[in-house]
């Protein structure tokens, strides 16, 4: 009866034992995903700020080429009123 006892046991631990390898290698997947999807959230936070910086440069160029538009715009402003002070039919 005892050697019956001793193959339950014995068969009750490659179950167990078998089954505590299967969590460990879920587990393991697991934080391997886990560690997957910290490297992408930081890929992303990387992305964004490399999208602020561009926008921010496309921003400062725009306003660049505003102002020169503007300083152009009162430069024939001017002229335009030399222009009419000057006329013989002022």
């Amino acid at each position: 009866m005892s050697n019956s006892n001793n193959k339950t046991n014995t068969n009750d631990e490659q179950v167990l034992a078998s089954s505590l390898r299967l969590a460990l290698f879920g587990t393991l997947i697991t934080t391997i995903g886990d560690i997957i999807t910290i490297i992408a959230s930081l890929e992303a936070i990387d992305e964004f700020y490399e999208s602020l910086e561009e926008d921010k440069k496309t921003q400062e160029e725009l306003d660049k080429k505003l102002e020169e538009l503007q300083s152009q715009i009162d430069e024939l402003k001017n002229e335009l009123t030399e222009l009419k002070l000057n006329s013989p039919n002022s």
